[in-house]
Parts: structure tokens; C-alpha cells; sequence
């Protein structure tokens, strides 16, 4: 019997401007749909926030995402992208090498990177870089 993924979406937006709430409503939708259309997964929620990505210990969601992966309620993370998870190299980095180690991963999909494909580090270092820059 194949093993069910449970999936959830990550979405950030920076401000409470109105075309940014649409978006933000857009992309939790669009990762609900998709996950759920997966026959492999099991989705599991959608976290969302509206705050800068700088850092993760203002963004609420973000850190409820990170405590349920940590709990094991997680297996996988979908997101828009890099700069929509972390504008902060170091910490976009040890969130994920933390998240590796008990085998969660990431999914961005603008860069179409996979954090559980080792071969991945130098590329999310590089966008990392582009994303703390901007």
C-alpha cells in the first residue's frame, strides 16, 4: 500500500493592501485545490501570513507550520517560493536543514526546488541571497 503525504500550502504576502489580500486568498485556495488533488497526499491546512519575511518570529503561521512538522503532522510544504517562505538566507537555511533532518520537505514551486534533494542546497542558497537582497 502506497504511504499518503500529507501535504499542507504556505502562503505570505508582506502587506494588508488590498491586492496583496487577494493574493493571499488566491494562493491559499490554489494550494488547497491542488494538494487535494493529489491522489498520493492528504492535505492538511494552509498557513498563511501577513507580515515580512525577514524573520520568522513574527509570522504566527509560519511558526504553527514549523511546530506541526516538528510534531510529525507534516510531511510536505508547498509554497509559491523562496522569497514567500524566507528573505533571510540563514534562517531560510536552518529551517530547512532542521525540517531535512526529520524528513519534512519543501516544495518551491516558482523555482521548482525539492529541500530533500541534497543537490538542491546550492540553488536555494543562490535564491536566498536574491530574496534577502530584495
Amino acid at each position: 500500500m502506497k504511504k499518503v503525504i500529507r501535504k499542507c500550502g504556505y502562503a505570505r504576502v508582506s502587506t494588508a493592501a488590498e491586492e496583496q489580500e487577494h493574493s493571499l486568498i488566491f494562493q491559499t485556495q490554489y494550494y488547497k485545490a491542488l494538494i487535494e488533488s493529489e491522489k498520493d497526499s492528504e492535505f492538511v491546512g494552509i498557513y498563511a501570513d501577513t507580515k515580512s519575511g525577514k524573520t520568522a518570529r513574527l509570522r504566527k503561521q509560519f511558526k504553527a507550520m514549523i511546530q506541526a512538522a516538528r510534531r510529525g503532522e507534516i510531511d510536505y510544504i508547498i509554497t509559491k517560493s523562496i522569497s514567500r517562505f524566507a528573505r533571510n538566507l540563514i534562517e531560510t537555511l536552518r529551517i530547512i536543514r532542521e525540517l531535512r533532518e526529520i524528513n519534512v520537505g519543501i516544495y518551491f514551486e516558482k523555482e521548482n526546488i525539492d529541500t530533500l534533494d541534497y543537490k538542491s542546497d546550492f540553488m536555494i542558497s543562490i535564491y536566498s541571497l536574491v530574496a534577502e537582497s530584495e
